[in-house]
């Protein structure tokens, strides 16, 4: 069926490409009517629009031509204020110069008031002025001689003063120095009995420093003794019960190797043999007790330790009696002084050596101290004198030179009129010859300027009038900048061009079209859209067409030559699912036992067997466990089920039924079991530890010794089990105890019998 169905779909796909096909050419020949349509179109619309733009450009120049015109009579009379530009410029800046140097006049009349002179003077009055000033000057600078002798004495008479009145301060600072002179002079003397009376008491203070250090060192060293003395004595308590115990068990070792060698000789007597010890062929009562298997070197070991142990308490009780000896000897160095109170006087002595050390290092500064104050002494009273004659001297000099210059002052006064000093008079009649002499310039620039003026505006009138203008007035009207002709000109240029171009335009016969009816581009496109729309569906239709023939005329037979091929591969796949739901405890496996539980189970067996053995041995005989393959409750997996058998009742029971003690003793004597088949699966590696956490709690007594006795038995041969446990009883089984304790600083560890 398959092989017939993909032949119908092979025909079918043919059939659909010829039909394909047909409709693509026919839809191709439309499309090229509607791109001819539309051609014709867009050529009519586009001459249309160009004649339309052409008409609207000819009425907007037409609009233009008044503006036109008047631009055009601007920039004619421009040309003209051009040729006559520079006379006007020359008047405007002779009118500017003018009105500068009537300026110039007003400014310097107004300063004629600055300098004390008459502001309505004429010219002939300010030259007679000015000469006036000019011969003060003169007769001013010939006192020039006499000013400066005035301030000579001036400066002479202050310089003295200030040179007193340093000389009277600096005398007042030395009385004041006499003045306080006896007080350091005492202070002086004072410091240097002080030192000396330190350098006399400073040996016996050093002595008495020596003893109180060497009393607290022998109180630091009695105290460390003393700790050291009580560390000793419980190191040797703990040596001394050590040694007991190791004596003991030294004595228990012995004792056991008796018993096994009185086993060892009972076991050989035989009835009417000679005994081996004392010849006896008769042997009523051989002994039964069977002690630890103990060796000589263990019995040498044992004693070993113990003879260690007692050595060490004889060394601990050497060191202790060498302690005690030298405590003895500390105290009896010691004095009368102890504790704080020796703390205290160390301190004061040592206190008061230091000081003693810093007078007496102190001595020769204060001995050169007093000797400097004396030498002081002297130089200040010498200095006293120096600094009354210099007042004196200044005093003086001060007076002679006031005198000298009040009497050249009083003709230097008369010739200065008033003035204060001798530079005001003469800078005041310089001012008012400068002042003068500034507005006679002024006034002879400006009738200059007034002149060039009027010369200026006679040329520019006759320019002008020759130029075609009224009046300079309308020659600067009509005057533009030369940007705006440059502007102009080009404006005129180009309007001039714009109207030819237009009328060459439309004189064009590819414009000469009627404007109505508008040419319909926008059907005409949408014609051409259609058709382009259909010849794509159509291409893309026979495009699919075509790919879908090709495609199936290699697929069909590829699908014909699979189907020949796949039969037998269906077969294996079958009994492979098969096996594999096996394997993956589903299908006809109704158990629904995975292959790894089947390869557990079987491990699982050997652990239940081993601990089976502990199990019967803690619960006295009662329970052992089985392994089960039998189907689980609910549909669940099947494989790894444990039973546990009761001896008492003959019945197999669920683990789960188990109580709370049951159930522990159960999973500890699995955990031994596994432990037992690992080590013989791994080629008889032992595991040397084992530890079990909690538990004991849900045992009675009984059962407890029977789990401790098991534990007791992987002990053989050197094997360590650790318990972790809160029960008290279990303390008196256990010799070896890590007791961890919790208090508010943090836990900590005690060691009990390790």
């Amino acid at each position: 069926p398959t092989a017939t169905w993909a032949h119908g779909l092979h025909a079918d796909a043919e059939a659909d490409a010829d039909q394909a096909a047909r409709r693509s050419a026919h839809s191709a020949r439309e499309q090229q009517r509607a791109r001819e349509l539309a051609a014709v179109a867009a050529a009519l619309a586009a001459a249309q629009g160009r004649r339309r733009a052409l008409l609207s450009e000819a009425e907007r120049l037409a609009g233009d031509r008044a503006r036109v015109r008047l631009l055009q009579s601007e920039d004619e009379a421009a040309t003209r204020a051009a040729e006559v530009s520079g006379v006007l410029d020359e008047v405007a800046r002779r009118v500017e110069v003018h009105t500068q140097a009537a300026d110039e006049v007003s400014r310097a009349r107004w300063r004629l008031a600055e300098a004390g002179l008459p502001t309505g003077e004429t010219a002939e009055q300010l030259a007679s002025t000015s000469n006036l000033a000019r011969e003060r000057i003169g007769r001013l600078e010939g006192l020039r001689v006499t000013a400066d002798e005035v301030a000579e004495d001036g400066r002479i008479a202050t310089h003295a003063a200030a040179s007193g009145a340093s000389a009277a301060r600096e005398l007042v600072t030395v009385r004041r120095a006499l003045l306080q002179f006896p007080a350091r002079r005492e202070q002086a003397a004072a410091a240097v009995a002080r030192g000396r009376a330190a350098a006399t008491r400073l040996p016996v203070a050093q002595v008495e420093l020596s003893a109180l250090r060497q009393a607290a060192a022998d109180e630091a060293v009695l105290a460390r003794l003393t700790l050291e003395a009580a560390d000793l004595r419980d190191e040797l308590l703990l040596a001394r019960e050590k040694a007991v115990s190791l004596r003991d068990k030294a004595a228990d070792v012995r004792e056991a190797r008796l018993d096994d060698v009185r086993f060892e000789l009972a076991s050989m007597l035989v009835d009417g043999d000679p005994c081996a010890v004392c010849g006896s062929t008769f042997h009523p009562d051989p002994s039964e007790v069977r002690g630890e298997r103990v060796t000589r070197d263990d019995e040498d070991a044992a004693r070993g330790h113990a003879d260690a142990a007692q050595s060490e308490v004889e060394a601990l009780g050497g060191r202790l009696a060498a302690v005690e000896s030298e405590l003895a000897s500390v105290r009896s160095r010691l004095g009368v002084l102890a504790g704080a109170a020796l703390q205290v006087e160390l301190a004061r002595c040592s206190g008061e050596v230091t000081e003693l050390e810093a007078q007496v290092a102190g001595l020769p500064e204060a001995e050169a101290n007093e000797a400097e104050l004396a030498a002081e002494l002297e130089a200040l009273d010498k200095r006293l004198a120096a600094l009354e004659g210099r007042i004196a001297d200044q005093e003086r000099i001060e007076a002679e030179a006031t005198r000298r210059a009040a009497q050249r002052r009083v003709a230097l006064d008369a010739a200065l009129a008033g003035e204060p000093d001798l530079d005001t008079a003469i800078a005041t009649a310089t001012t008012a010859v400068d002042t003068a002499e500034r507005v006679l310039s002024a006034e002879r620039a400006a009738q200059q300027a007034e002149q060039e003026l009027a010369d200026a505006r006679s040329r520019a009138a006759a320019s002008v009038r020759k130029a075609g203008f009224a009046g300079a007035d309308q020659a600067l009207a009509a005057l533009r900048t030369p940007d705006w002709r440059a502007e102009a000109g080009r404006a005129l240029r180009a309007d001039a061009d714009a109207r030819a171009a237009n009328a060459a335009a439309l004189a064009d016969p590819e414009v000469q079209v009627p404007l109505e009816p508008a040419a319909d581009v926008i059907t005409a496109g949408e014609l051409l859209a259609a058709a382009d729309d259909r010849l794509r569906a159509d291409d893309a239709a026979l495009s699919a067409a075509q790919s879908r023939t090709a495609a199936l005329q290699v697929l069909v037979p590829q699908l014909l030559r699979a189907l020949d091929d796949l039969g037998p591969l269906v077969e294996r796949a079958g009994a492979a699912r098969a096996l594999a739901d096996l394997c993956g405890g589903a299908g006809t496996n109704q158990l629904r036992m995975t292959l790894s539980s089947f390869v557990l189970a079987a491990r699982l067996e050997e652990v239940a067997r081993a601990a089976s053995v502990r199990l019967l041995r803690m619960t006295q005989g009662r329970y052992t466990l089985l392994h089960t393959d039998g189907a689980a409750k609910g549909g669940a997996r099947s494989g790894l089920g444990l039973l546990a058998r009761d001896s008492w009742t003959g019945q197999d029971r669920e683990t789960s039924t188990l109580s709370g003690g049951e159930t522990f003793l159960a999973s500890l004597a699995l955990a031994l079991g596994l432990t037992d088949v690992v080590v013989a699966e791994s080629g008889g590696a032992r595991i040397e530890a084992l530890f079990v956490d909690e538990g004991f709690g849900t045992l009675d007594e009984d059962t407890l010794d029977e789990v401790m006795d098991v534990l007791d038995g992987l002990r053989e041969g050197g094997r360590v089990v650790g318990l972790v446990s809160h029960v008290a009883e279990l303390r008196a089984r256990i010799p070896a105890q890590v007791h961890v304790r919790k208090t508010r600083t943090g836990s900590d560890v005690v060691l009990l019998g390790c």
